[in-house]
C-alpha cells in the first residue's frame, strides 16, 4: 500500500481489542477504488463500515469463491495454469487470426 495511506492507518489505529484486532480508519478515494485495494488484505482485515463498501468486499469475495469452487468437472484450467477472462480470450484470439502465416 501507498506510504502516506499507511501512516493515515496507523495514526488512527486504536490498541488491540482482546483478539489482537485493531480498529482504524482507511482514507481512500472512492468505493470502487477500495474494494480491491482491501480485499487483497483477504482474511487478515474486516471493513466495518460504509455498508456500500462491505457489500462491494462481500461481492468481490464471493466471486472468487464461486470461482475456485467449481466442482463440475468443466477443466477450465489445469493445476498451476492461470486462466484469462473470456474477453481476453477474444482479444488473443484475434491478434493471433491477424499475425502474418509463416
Amino acid at each position: 500500500m501507498d506510504a502516506a495511506l499507511v501512516r493515515a492507518v496507523e495514526a488512527s489505529a486504536g490498541p488491540p481489542d482482546a483478539e489482537g484486532w485493531v480498529t482504524a480508519t482507511v482514507p481512500l478515494e472512492s468505493v470502487d477504488l477500495a474494494v480491491p485495494t482491501l480485499l487483497s488484505l483477504g482474511a487478515d482485515i474486516e471493513v466495518l463500515a460504509p455498508e456500500e463498501l462491505r457489500r462491494g468486499i462481500a461481492e468481490a469475495a464471493g466471486a472468487v469463491f464461486d470461482r475456485y469452487r467449481s466442482s463440475d468437472g468443466s477443466g477450465r484450467a489445469e493445476a498451476g495454469v492461470l486462466s484469462s477472462s473470456p474477453a481476453d480470450r477474444v482479444a488473443s484470439s484475434a491478434t493471433a487470426a491477424r499475425a502474418p502465416k509463416p
